[in-house]
């Protein structure tokens, strides 16, 4: 991975933010009219159907993290380099010797491979695969408080 500054990478991050919510907004109108009711496939122990969004570029531990955070049951919606793609992930059973397992972390070096390389590398598996429910993240950070509090002015709303 390139070095970029700090002003780049928080240039970037805001920029995928705003793309990403863009896209939760396109899914959720789509999801409102009925128009994905058959791609969602997926229930919870609840009966819902929960839903994950992802951006193709994204590194690929932020969707595996997303993921967990439904327990590992999601109908997932993702807009890459070659338009939306949608998969499923359920728990796994253990009921079917052909699927790919990639479960075992030490496996793994990172997760910060894109989103797109697995949907094009998912695409060749026939039966799927099995994911860990996290996968190691190579990009470390260092967060300090540098004051105990920020005076700010009050905020009127209209």
């Amino acid at each position: 991975m390139k070095e970029q500054s700090v002003q780049e990478q928080l240039k970037e991050l805001v920029k995928r933010r705003a793309e990403l919510s863009d896209f939760r907004m396109q899914v959720n109108d789509n999801l409102v009219n009925g128009d994905l009711d058959e791609f969602l496939t997926v229930r919870d122990s609840n009966g819902e159907y929960p839903v994950v969004i992802a951006l193709g570029r994204e590194p690929l531990a932020l969707l595996v993290e997303r993921v967990s955070a439904e327990d590992g049951m999601a109908n997932i919606f993702i807009k890459g380099r070659n338009g939306v793609s949608f998969i499923t992930s359920q728990r796994y059973v253990g009921l079917n010797n052909e699927i790919e397992d990639l479960s075992n972390l030490d496996e793994w070096y990172s997760g910060e491979s894109d989103i797109d390389l697995f949907v094009d590398y998912l695409r060749m598996q026939k039966h799927g695969v099995i994911m860990p429910d996290h996968l190691p993240n190579t990009t470390e950070f260092n967060l300090n408080l540098c004051n105990d509090s920020v005076p700010m002015n009050d905020v009127v709303s209209c």
